[in-house]
């Protein structure tokens, strides 16, 4: 699983093309692991996070995958690699069919939700600081 960051570049190589994009943006996932526990032996859960990539399609091979359209990529399934001797990150190739099959289909409700957390984000933050202006204004 590669490190991942704004502006990365991100690289997809398939059989009918390649599809290069930029990460603008970072997610994590949460979901329920289980593991036995030593000591005890029994089963257990504990949340894991994976990191999911947004990224913007720069240019497209894919002929599902338009130009200038959203995406997005699970970390576990890049890798890092050089390019020119410049850091990239590159879909591993068990997972490239995926991606040639279905588009951009699937991620658009991903990328709606995340727009709704950021907007829910935003509006706490002003919130907040309008209270502590009031708050502030009160005391003097």
């Amino acid at each position: 699983m590669a490190y991942l960051k704004k502006q990365d570049l991100v690289v997809l190589k398939g059989k009918v093309g390649q599809t290069t994009a930029i990460v603008t943006d970072i997610e994590f996932r949460r979901f329920k692991r289980t593991y036995r526990d030593k000591k005890t032996g029994e089963m257990k859960w504990r949340l894991k996070s994976v990191p999911y990539a947004l990224c913007t399609v720069m240019t497209g091979g894919f002929g599902k995958i338009a130009i200038g359209s959203k995406m997005v990529i699970a970390g576990y399934k890049l890798r890092n690699h050089a390019l020119k001797g410049e850091k990239c990150l590159v879909l591993e190739n068990q997972y490239i069919p995926e991606y040639e099959s279905s588009g951009e289909k699937w991620v658009v409700d991903m990328i709606a939700k995340n727009k709704e957390k950021k907007n829910a984000k935003k509006k706490k933050s002003s919130k907040r600081k309008e209270t502590q202006k009031s708050e502030n204004k009160d005391k003097s």
